[in-house]
């Protein structure tokens, strides 16, 4: 008999305790693997457990350098990476189609254009994700705004244009514009 159990003990919950036991020992199966090439210190194709899958440089068993990753929500991204992050000059598409082109800095869009769905674009700054600093947001319907950006809304100096004349100069504050100066 074993040590921890004593002779009055049923049964069906040395079996359970035996069954957890089991469970406990028996790894889960790993579906992250080395597809192909080198997933450590070179070139190769890498799947992660939650569907990601990446092709291109690694190093340390990182992405890094240039590489494509398609993410199981249906996004791509095409560019650099370093040390796992999206780092430097590229392309994210998103599943609605939507679309960013431009530099990342430590996984977060830095500066580029962002291509709605809807054809509209936006080509400028970003900060945490958002329109920030200075940058031209161009309409569907043939005119655009440049200027200054504050948390995805026009705030400060900013000119509308339609064409190539121009429509309004003012000064915006929390997306609104709030005076009109002389053009």
């Amino acid at each position: 008999m074993h040590p921890f159990i004593s002779k009055n003990f049923p049964f069906q919950y040395m079996a359970a305790a035996f069954i957890s036991l089991l469970v406990i020992m028996i790894p889960e199966p790993v579906s992250s693997k080395c597809l192909d090439g080198d997933c450590r210190n070179g070139t190769g194709t890498y799947r992660y457990n939650n569907g990601d899958e990446y092709a291109g440089m690694f190093m340390n068993g990182r992405p890094h350098g240039r590489g494509v990753c398609h993410y199981a929500g249906g996004e791509v991204y095409t560019g650099f990476f370093d040390k796992g992050m999206i780092h430097g000059n590229g392309v994210y598409s998103y599943k609605g189609g939507e679309q960013f082109s431009g530099t990342f800095y430590n996984g977060a869009m830095q500066y580029g254009t962002y291509t709605f769905k809807n054809g509209e674009k936006y080509t400028g700054w970003f900060f945490n994700g958002k329109k920030n600093g200075e940058g031209t947001y161009y309409y569907s319907n043939g005119y655009r705004y440049e200027g200054l950006w504050e948390n995805d809304m026009k705030h400060g100096p900013g000119y509308v244009y339609s064409g190539k004349k121009l429509i309004v100069k003012g000064i915006w504050m929390h997306g609104r514009l709030a005076r009109k100066t002389r053009p």
